[in-house]
């Protein structure tokens, strides 16, 4: 799933280069995005939700 997210921002890279800046802020993104599905799957485990 977390291909389809960035996929924009893949392609970005590809046609402009490599951008640290951005880099770095799509591992923030992607821990952010690892931590909701850990707590989605906790609240679906705990029938919160």
């Amino acid at each position: 799933a977390w291909q389809a997210v960035i996929v924009d921002e893949l392609w970005q890279e590809e046609k402009w280069g490599f951008d640290e800046d951005a880099t770095a802020l799509r591992q923030v993104k992607s821990a952010a995005f690892a931590h909701a599905a850990i707590f989605f799957a906790a609240a679906e485990k705990a029938d919160l939700g």
